[in-house]
């Protein structure tokens, strides 16, 4: 798994809000935003044990639909993990474009 963090200084960008996005004003983001058919369980496994190891924290995915949603849910379940933890994205054109506002590490799943 592969992590980046974003290179343009953050007053530098402009996008949404936390709260726009659905995320929660406090605490850790991780996110994905890489195209599902990439998220594979030892990934997923691998998430889940950083979302129980930090508070508050929440793992912020690309949604195409409702089947990842529940699949995603019901698996994070499954490992301890609330369901309410994972905060799913719509299609956002070019989000490279306002990474680091919202989020300081981005993780790729290869």
């Amino acid at each position: 798994m592969a992590t980046w963090l974003p290179r343009r200084p953050l007053s530098l960008l402009a996008g949404p809000s936390r709260r726009d996005c659905g995320l929660p004003e406090d605490g850790f983001v991780f996110c994905s935003f890489n195209n599902t058919y990439k998220i594979e369980p030892r990934g997923f496994d691998v998430w889940m044990r950083i979302l129980a190891q930090v508070p508050g924290s929440v793992l912020w995915l690309y949604s195409i639909g409702p089947t990842l949603r529940t699949t995603c849910a019901r698996e994070a379940s499954a490992r301890g993990v609330s369901a309410g933890r994972l905060v799913f994205a719509p299609f956002v054109p070019a989000p490279s474009t306002w990474p680091g506002m919202l989020w300081p590490i981005c993780s790729s799943t290869r």
